[in-house]
């Protein structure tokens, strides 16, 4: 299921019960699972669902040899007939956030990692090879209690923003997301 929060003036969406699910594990089952998701597309059906950012190796033939070994399914989308009403399941997000917690946040990349990012970065702009870059680092938690719906809900409550989206295909992990960024 997934579900998809519009922002100011849109009603949430849930896409439930997929006529057909396309899983792309392998770099090569990327490109034609994105034709068959656009075909599905011009015949009238919805296509949800999402695509791992190493999905983009497959996209490129010069970027295949760098494709991450255990990369988990690049894409998983489903064809739906249409949207439905999204509001039993924001209800049950709301229920089931009161027990959903999160273990306490980590960074994975160290002081002197990210001391040494931010002067590769410097080093960058003062070459004159960009002009900016988004550097971020990797954190990591997991699912104390409760339900990743649940988690939802709760991120819900405390993070006013203009988008979300909650998916889980039942492949691969649940994905939540709160952002003022519209997802496509």
């Amino acid at each position: 299921m997934i579900l998809i929060e519009h922002g100011p003036g849109g009603q949430p969406v849930l896409f439930a019960a997929p006529r057909e699910l396309l899983v792309a594990w392998e770099a090569a089952e990327v490109l034609p699972l994105l034709a068959r998701a656009d075909e599905a597309r011009a015949q009238g059906l919805w296509v949800a669902g999402w695509i791992a950012y190493e999905a983009g190796y497959a996209m490129e033939d010069r970027l295949h040899p760098l494709m991450p070994e255990e990369a988990g399914p690049l894409l998983v989308l489903g064809l739906y007939d249409a949207p439905q009403p999204a509001g039993a399941l924001l209800a049950q997000a709301e229920v089931e956030a009161e027990g959903a917690s999160l273990a306490p946040i980590r960074p994975l990349v160290g002081r002197a990692g990210h001391e040494a990012a931010v002067h590769r970065v410097l080093d960058y702009i003062a070459a004159g090879d960009c002009y900016q870059i988004n550097l971020t680092i990797p954190l990591a938690s997991h699912l104390q209690s409760g339900t990743a719906l649940g988690l939802y809900g709760a991120l819900r409550q405390r993070q006013a923003v203009g988008f979300g989206a909650f998916a889980d295909m039942g492949v691969g992990p649940v994905l939540i997301s709160r952002s003022p960024e519209l997802f496509f």
